[in-house]
């Protein structure tokens, strides 16, 4: 269906004398009918394709190998053949889904056809191909959806590798960190910058639980960080600058709620820890102090290995989490940001009622702890709101950044 708006308004043209009959035809043609059918279309090739993935699984040991093998491949190449030819036609959506689904079918492949012939293929090296493969389609035609597959297939390999396997894959990561995060750089698209952080965030979560120390998380964190300030001029760069710290708040309030002293994790830092921990914040310190960011060499304290002293870990945590909110603070009041002022508002408020819940949870009733969190809560907030418009309502909103 042509847009209506732009038909009636044509006409309206025409009789008002701004355009003749041919050019409002020559316009209207330059919008082209607009297929609205491509969706059940769309929907139809994910139902036939469940139907065929149903009818395999019920049937699959009644089938000879050779067959089995030769339904996968067919159906493989049939789904990849339409999609291309879809996707030359115009037909976005569909062609899009169409690979998606081949997409799944070679990975299914992989495992079912080594299930069949009694080579059981090592798991991460099932997903590196898989992987490898997801992001030479994407690179065949640039789709995002093609792209976040890509991502899905690396975080679940990697799930898979540590908590069945107890190992990390470093091929699986360099290719989750040269491959997709290469493009990432390159779109510069915030959603998938924001997929790629969690991504990362997961993995470092994983690495650092399973293989190395739970602490490790801080050094992870940091890189990223300095990665997003070394390249803030790059959509990425920015989300990696905003993300890592929030990841870091994240985990200063997991550690302040839930982490016991005791825990064995704290006796495994090393010397390596450290090192490397302090060498990256000291070229950040050493960076952004060439830039005159003070307040960011003040959000650094987030960073900071807290955990080093158990006996009062969650105290020191308690102040960075405080720190590092008035110092968000103050600097969207100094760039009169009102973004980064609710930010600060958020991060201030949530690590007061943090730390409020470490103090009272244990000697307060439940209804008057959350009543008295309520109520110190509403007034810092109407206190912060009110110092936030005495700042914009002077000098009006402005972004330094």
């Amino acid at each position: 269906m042509k847009n209506q708006w732009l038909e009636n308004e044509s006409k309206r043209w025409v009789e008002e004398e701004i355009i003749d009959s041919q050019q409002r035809k020559a316009i209207l043609s330059l919008y082209p009918t607009r297929n609205n059918t491509s969706i059940f279309f769309t929907f139809a090739l994910i139902l036939l394709s469940l139907a065929l993935l149903t009818f395999l699984a019920s049937n699959w040991t009644d089938i000879y190998p050779l067959i089995r093998t030769a339904i996968l491949i067919g159906s493989l190449m049939l789904f990849y053949f339409l999609g291309t030819r879809w996707l030359e036609q115009g037909k976005r959506l569909i062609g899009e889904v169409s690979y998606l689904i081949a997409l799944l079918l070679f990975g299914l492949s992989i495992f079912l056809i080594g299930d069949m012939y009694h080579y059981h293929f090592n798991s991460v090296f099932t997903f590196l191909v898989w992987s490898i493969v997801a992001l030479l389609l994407y690179l065949s035609y640039s789709s995002r959806w093609i792209w976040a597959a890509g991502i899905l297939i690396i975080v679940v390999g990697q799930m898979v590798d540590l908590f069945g396997l107890r190992e990390f894959s470093w091929l699986l990561f360099a290719v989750f960190i040269l491959g997709f995060g290469i493009i990432v750089y390159i779109r510069k698209i915030r959603w998938m910058a924001v997929v790629f952080s969690l991504a990362y965030f997961i993995q470092i979560i994983g690495l650092s639980t399973e293989k190395l120390s739970f602490v490790w998380v801080t050094v992870f964190l940091i890189l990223l960080y300095f990665i997003g300030k070394m390249t803030q001029s790059n959509v990425a760069g920015k989300v990696f600058e905003t993300f890592a710290p929030l990841f870091m708040f994240l985990f200063a309030v997991f550690h302040v709620l839930f982490v016991d002293m005791e825990l064995n994790f704290y006796q495994e830092i090393n010397i390596a820890y450290f090192v490397i921990h302090i060498f990256l914040m000291s070229l950040i310190v050493l960076y952004l102090y060439s830039r005159q960011e003070l307040f960011s060499i003040l959000q650094l304290v987030i960073f900071i290995p807290s955990f080093v002293v158990p006996e009062i870990s969650d105290y020191l945590a308690s102040v960075a989490l405080f720190i590092f909110s008035v110092s968000l603070l103050m600097e969207g009041f100094n760039r009169r940001d009102r973004q980064q002022m609710n930010i600060g508002t958020a991060s201030f408020l949530i690590s007061t009622f943090v730390v409020y819940t470490k103090v009272a949870w244990g000697y307060l009733s439940q209804s008057l702890f959350f009543l008295i969190a309520g109520v110190i809560l509403l007034g810092i907030g109407y206190l912060l709101n009110r110092q936030q418009k005495v700042y914009t309502e002077g000098g009006g909103e402005r972004n330094d950044s």
